[in-house]
């Protein structure tokens, strides 16, 4: 992964990747059990639509 190889490269310690759901990951990022998810993912919503 892009990230992980330019964190690396900034002296980073890197783990294996781990693939988890989003509220997983979220929930890990809030509690100080993961540092950070290189994608996001935000449901799409008709209302953004109509104008």
């Amino acid at each position: 992964m892009i990230v992980n190889k330019a964190l690396e490269k900034l002296g980073y310690q890197i783990l294996p990747i781990q693939e988890v759901d989003y509220t997983v990951a979220y929930a890990s990022i809030a509690a100080g059990d993961a540092t950070f998810m290189a994608v996001n993912w935000q449901p799409y919503r008709m209302h953004n639509m109509q104008r």
